[in-house]
């Protein structure tokens, strides 16, 4: 695989909806207590690189993607969180990422998208196939 062109770097603005994250689960004595760390949207600097390659090129297991989310409720709210197993009598499964998973990766830069897709333009220019490759990296808030 030969890359085929030097890397474009593009730096954007884009809305990121941070996940509501569960700390800490106690199930306590009378009632439950939940440790929440609160989400929403939030503008973050995203870094967009687009590179150009002779073969295709699959990186989509290194996306850091949001699969599943649980409902659980918070005081009189039912709400959508990461969080880890939780057993006991009304045990909920992790969710994924998990919130340990997720709260390892604050701070540091993970990848949000990635594609790969034959450029016809190119293809046609070059004479042969070539797949424009676009990862979008943002850093975990």
């Amino acid at each position: 695989m030969n890359k085929l062109s030097d890397t474009q770097v593009v730096i954007a603005k884009v809305t990121f909806t941070v996940p509501n994250v569960l700390i800490n689960y106690d199930n306590g004595v009378s009632f439950p207590t939940l440790k929440l760390r609160q989400g929403g949207s939030m503008q973050v600097d995203a870094t967009i690189s687009t590179d150009f390659y002779d073969e295709p090129l699959d990186e989509r297991k290194n996306v850091f993607a949001f699969k599943a989310r649980n409902q659980i409720n918070f005081g009189s709210y039912r709400i959508d969180v990461l969080n880890d197993e939780i057993k006991g009598d009304k045990p909920i499964a992790p969710s994924c990422p998990t919130a340990s998973q997720y709260m390892a990766n604050v701070g540091k830069t993970v990848m949000i998208s990635f594609s790969c897709v034959r450029s016809e333009a190119h293809s046609r220019g070059e004479g042969k196939n070539v797949y424009k490759v676009a990862r979008s990296t943002i850093t975990l808030p």
